[in-house]
């Protein structure tokens, strides 16, 4: 995170809230009732855009992932809306799998705990 500019920080998370927010207000389909764009990181220039999404369900993950790939025209109109900026990042839809090493960790510990 050092080096990152606050402005380059304030436009990143105005890309989450706001993605999240057209989730939740735009999206009718219950099949996206538990998706949440966890992160946003901006490459060096804004002309990429890494969006990490994850559903909090390793068992309709991976059926998630077509469903998302459709969406990201959706987003690139949301954010062209919100920013003020000559150009809208292309964006890279990533599964976040933070939740799920998180997961394995708590499993393990409390395994180990049970073993004491």
């Amino acid at each position: 995170m050092a080096g990152t500019s606050f402005t380059k920080l304030k436009l990143e998370s105005k890309i989450l809230n706001g993605l999240n927010t057209f989730i939740r207000s735009s999206l009718s389909d219950p099949q996206y009732k538990f998706l949440t764009i966890t992160k946003v990181e901006l490459g060096q220039d804004n002309a990429f855009a890494n969006i990490f999404w994850d559903c909090f369900d390793p068992a309709i993950k991976d059926s998630m992932r077509p469903h998302i790939a459709k969406l990201e025209g959706e987003f690139r109109k949301t954010m062209a809306e919100m920013l003020s900026m000559r150009a809208v990042p292309e964006i890279r839809l990533l599964s976040d799998e933070s939740y799920e090493a998180e997961l394995k960790i708590t499993n393990i510990l409390n395994e180990d705990q049970k073993k004491d």
